[in-house]
């Protein structure tokens, strides 16, 4: 009887993580826009603050990468957004390996 118990108990728990995970994916999307946008217009706004006082060339790299990931990044949230077929995480894991393998 006891083992039962645990055995539904240990059912509920991971329901309960399961629930908890996908409703922390759920905000991470949902917030998605909003943090990359912020991250261009400060690596925009970064630019041409430091452009005076650090090595410019180095600058506009670093703002160009992070434009570029940035980017990448709502265009990924902005197609699976829109798509009905949703496409799976070994899918979504592929195309960044692939994306990051052309900027290094």
């Amino acid at each position: 009887m006891t083992a039962k118990l645990d055995s539904i108990s240990k059912d509920k728990a991971v329901a309960q993580l399961s629930f908890e995970k996908k409703e922390l994916v759920r905000l991470l999307y949902m917030q998605a826009p909003v943090s990359n946008c912020a991250i261009i217009v400060i690596s925009i706004l970064y630019y041409f603050l430091l452009r005076s006082s650090l090595n410019t060339n180095l600058l506009l790299i670093w703002m160009l990468l992070l434009l570029a990931i940035s980017s990448y990044r709502l265009y990924l949230w902005y197609s699976q957004r829109n798509r009905t077929k949703r496409r799976s995480a070994a899918t979504w894991l592929s195309g960044t390996t692939r994306y990051w393998t052309f900027l290094s």
